[in-house]
C-alpha cells in the first residue's frame, strides 16, 4: 500500500484504505477502484492523500494517518468552506464550535 496526493491520483487505482471524513464518516469504501468522478469528489471534500493498492513509500505511517495531520486537514478545509461567510457573527460562531469540537477530538486520539 502506498500513500498518494490527491492530485497525482489516477482512475483505475484501488483504494487500499476507506476514506473518511473528519467525523468518521466513509467517504469511499476499501478496495473499489478509482474513477475520474471518485477522484474529483475527493479533491472536492478536500481530501489530500489517501492510500492505494501497490508498492511505495507509506508516509512512514504503516497505513494509518496520524491524528494530528487528519485534525490539520480538516481545520485547513474548514477554513476554506467557511472563509465566505466569516463576516456573518452566527456563522463565525458554528464554525469555532466546530473546530473546537475537532481540536478536542485530536487531543484525545493522541
Amino acid at each position: 500500500m502506498k500513500k498518494v496526493n490527491t492530485a497525482e491520483l489516477e482512475a483505475g487505482m484501488k483504494i487500499a484504505q476507506k476514506v473518511e471524513n473528519a467525523n468518521g464518516m466513509v467517504l469511499l469504501p476499501e478496495g473499489i477502484v478509482l474513477t475520474e468522478a471518485h477522484i474529483g469528489r475527493l479533491k472536492k471534500w478536500g481530501i489530500e492523500s489517501i492510500f492505494v493498492e501497490g508498492e511505495g513509500e507509506d508516509g512512514g505511517g504503516g497505513g494509518v494517518v496520524p491524528s494530528m495531520e487528519l485534525s490539520e486537514e480538516f481545520i485547513k478545509n474548514l477554513d476554506h468552506k467557511f472563509e465566505k461567510v466569516k463576516d456573518d457573527p452566527i456563522m463565525q460562531g458554528i464554525y469555532e464550535a466546530v473546530k473546537n469540537v475537532a481540536s478536542q477530538q485530536s487531543e484525545t486520539e493522541t
